[in-house]
């Protein structure tokens, strides 16, 4: 019997030491992240000092440091939306459930927290068709 519960008990410590360590544990990568493959490289670049490096590699225009974004929105949320992006940076337009801003890099992951967001993204450019 000693045995057993001795088991036991090692087990149920075991389980309070994992909850406990994990409790409270989250952080950006555990969160859901709304910013695109390309501005999250972008960031990372940033961070390294070669966001002019990366930006000419991927032909994406640098504006003073800062990046057009498209911020596609919750539907009926564009105008709040809007109004907090403009906190980090310059809004160019809203049309339906989407804004366009100029953003500095270093705002992105803050602007990525806005509640209302679905998706910041790249602005898509039109492909030309081979004749």
């Amino acid at each position: 019997m000693f045995y057993r519960a001795s088991h036991l008990f090692l087990v149920t410590v075991l389980l309070v030491v994992i909850s406990f360590s994990t409790a409270g544990c989250t952080n950006k990568e555990d969160t859901v992240n709304k910013l695109d493959g390309t501005l999250n490289q972008l960031i990372r670049a940033e961070e390294q000092g070669e966001a002019e490096e990366f930006a000419r590699q991927g032909s994406i225009k640098l504006l003073d440091g800062s990046v057009r974004v498209i911020i596609e929105c919750q539907s009926g949320h564009a105008e709040e939306v809007a109004r907090a992006a403009s906190a980090f940076g310059i809004v160019e337009g809203t049309a339906r459930d989407v804004v366009q801003a100029v953003v500095p890099i270093t705002n992105l992951n803050a602007l990525d927290e806005v509640e209302g967001i679905r998706f910041i993204r790249m602005p898509r450019h039109p492909v030309e068709e081979a004749e």
